[in-house]
């Protein structure tokens, strides 16, 4: 009986540290790419850097990533360029 409390009382506090850490993450512009909480040109060149990579090949990056198709492509463009200099 104390072990099936004990293992309870584990997965509490873990589902709650999950809860914080989940509520503690602040939002991002979109189209904000370098994680500077601007859209600038630093954006664009990170972009054009990883444009036409696919997931798993050496130049993809997540963060331009920003449809989360898989693909760098000119839709990720299209939402930096709606959003270029927000935040600035």
């Amino acid at each position: 009986m104390k072990s099936k409390l004990i293992a309870g009382l584990m997965v509490t506090l873990f589902l709650v540290n999950c809860a914080i850490m989940v509520g503690s993450v602040s939002a991002q512009i979109p189209g904000d790419i370098t994680g500077d909480d601007k859209v600038t040109i630093a954006d664009v060149i990170k972009w054009a850097l990883a444009f036409g990579s696919q997931t798993g090949e050496s130049n993809w990056d997540l963060a331009a990533d920003l449809n989360l198709d898989g693909i760098i492509n000119i839709a990720d463009g299209v939402m930096i360029a709606v959003h270029f200099g927000d935040g600035v």
